[in-house]
């Protein structure tokens, strides 16, 4: 996609510098190159709201994996209570 848009570009400049001296054409080609900087434009300023909104995410996604390993500890401590607590209550049925 680059090499063709760097391509076009080559082109157009070729043809402006060798037909600067039809007004049509002139005129054609300063719209398509007012097209071209618009469009450049438009995607730099996606690529940097991309680049904000990756950093964003990558964010979320590493307190996210932090906030999976406390439950998951949690989990687990609360797990052995429970099987603590099941034994001892097995241990008191035996002894009476």
């Amino acid at each position: 996609m680059t090499i063709a848009f760097t391509g076009s570009i080559l082109v157009l400049l070729t043809q402006w510098t060798s037909l600067t001296s039809e007004p049509n054409l002139k005129i054609m080609l300063e719209n398509e190159l007012d097209y071209l900087e618009d469009r450049l434009e438009s995607l730099i300023d996606q690529l940097t709201k991309l680049k904000k909104e990756k950093v964003i995410l990558q964010t979320q996604e590493r307190n996210l994996a932090k906030e999976k390993a406390l439950l998951s500890q949690k989990n687990e401590m609360a797990r052995n209570k429970v099987e603590t607590m099941i034994s001892r209550l097995k241990t008191l049925e035996l002894d009476h």
